[in-house]
């Protein structure tokens, strides 16, 4: 966790490899059940190496999804 506990904001790093390249179509997300505990806004980063990310980009911009 980091210095933002205060605040409830928590980052978390969920990583797949696909084996391959793969076109994205959809991601889904779900809260925890009977508490207040779900994902307001993430994005989706990529990598050709697996060392150096980059992330997704819409008309130039960093897409984020809130």
């Amino acid at each position: 966790m980091s210095n933002y506990n205060h605040l409830n904001i928590f980052f978390f790093i969920f990583q797949v490899n696909f084996g391959a390249w793969v076109e994205l179509h959809a991601v889904a997300t779900q809260g925890a059940f009977a508490s207040d505990h779900y994902v307001k806004s993430y994005t989706i980063l990529f990598s050709y190496d697996g060392v150096f990310y980059e992330s997704y980009k819409q008309n130039g911009k960093i897409a984020v999804t809130k």
